[in-house]
């Protein structure tokens, strides 16, 4: 039998050598963050993203899981949101439309 070969690639390593996207081989080269989320353990990765702005078409949760269009949300509706300090989702009433 002939000895293996063993290859000590990072993951993002792996995706750039061995992945296509559109016919293309995958490059993190214009993704820079990807790279380190690549790297890392699942487990290991929080991801936090900012919203300011609302779209109209957007889709919310609504508290008790129903979605909604964010054109659709009233005053005193309680959607699902993102407490950025604690890194959980928490219940959040809308106090102005």
């Amino acid at each position: 039998m002939a000895d293996k070969k063993i290859l000590e690639l990072s993951r993002s390593d792996f995706a750039e050598n061995f992945l296509h996207l559109n016919g293309r081989p995958l490059s993190l080269d214009d993704y820079p963050h990807m790279r380190a989320i690549y790297n890392e353990s699942a487990k290991n990765v929080v991801m936090k993203f900012s919203r300011q702005c609302v779209d109209d078409e957007q889709i919310l949760n609504l508290s008790n899981g129903s979605p909604v269009l964010a054109k659709d949300i009233r005053e005193g509706d309680e959607i699902i949101g993102f407490n950025q300090d604690t890194l959980k989702n928490v219940v959040s009433v809308i106090k102005h439309k």
